[in-house]
């Protein structure tokens, strides 16, 4: 089963520079297709494989292959996936660090490596995701948006507002309501209008609201805009706000001193 499942997983990789970016996939017509009972008995792994590799795979996006520059998805790498192999295989325990002591300081050391080439303070804790879709939960993910809670009264806020999807799962996730959620305009370049979010803060609390969260971006997915970092720090530092910084795409471009003046507020202030 090894030798079989390697074997065409090593060929779909060998190809991948000659499949098509996307699959001529009706995608109702498909799931309706794949529809089937519990079946009573099983399927030779080589049937399977067929099916994966000559039908459903070719018509999916092909995130690895250089053709496709859609969107967030990449393709992975194979050492990834052989140590991907071992641990599902070995399976070890790490919610408790005695259970696996040398596995979990490998986890460690690569967040001490992180931590320091970012020039994070020592004792910055961190962890790693399965996703992009986990870390919004802290909450973090977000476009240049705002958050603002009431001072007393729970009643929802009648002025129009507008949601954003990332930050507005986490805001669900901490019992926030959607219409405390606050879109920023950006300008021209994509990034976040300073002026525009010191409005905000100062409407909404005229309002009886008290905002608590800004969340800005380094490198946004879609442009790769980087907001202006440095001035909505200190904009939050002078209005007392907690000011996040989504690391998206750009936030590891820090480690390249060419570029570091740009994401100089990811770093922890020394003072």
């Amino acid at each position: 089963m090894g030798r079989a499942v390697v074997a065409r997983s090593v060929e779909h990789l060998a190809t991948v520079g000659e499949q098509p970016s996307c699959g001529d996939v009706d995608a109702a017509e498909l799931c309706r297709s794949l529809r089937e009972e519990a079946p009573e008995a099983g399927t030779a792994l080589e049937a399977l494989l067929d099916q994966l590799f000559d039908d459903l795979i070719p018509r999916s996006f092909t995130t690895p292959g250089p053709g496709y520059l859609a969107y967030i998805p990449g393709g992975g790498v194979y050492p990834a996936a052989l140590a991907d192999f071992i641990a599902d295989t070995t399976n070890r325990y790490t919610g408790v660090w005695t259970a696996a002591p040398r596995w979990w300081q490998l986890e460690a050391n690569a967040l001490d490596w992180l931590r320091d080439w970012m020039g994070f303070p020592a004792g910055t804790a961190g962890l790693f995701t399965t996703g992009g879709s986990g870390p919004p939960s802290t909450p973090s993910s977000a476009r240049a948006s705002a958050i603002s809670v009431p001072t007393s009264a729970p009643e929802r806020c009648t002025r129009p507002t507008r949601g954003i999807i990332s930050i507005g799962k986490a805001a669900k996730l901490a019992g926030i309501a959607e219409d405390r959620v606050r879109l920023i305009p950006v300008d021209e370049d994509f990034r976040m209008d300073v002026d525009a979010l010191s409005a905000a803060i100062a409407g909404d609390r005229a309002a009886g609201l008290r905002p608590f969260l800004v969340v800005s971006t380094a490198g946004t997915t879609n442009t790769g805009a980087v907001d202006p970092l440095e001035d909505i720090a200190d904009l939050c530092a002078r209005e007392q706000l907690w000011h996040h910084i989504d690391g998206a795409y750009g936030a590891f471009f820090h480690m390249v001193p060419e570029l570091r003046p740009l994401l100089a507020a990811c770093r922890a202030p020394t003072r």
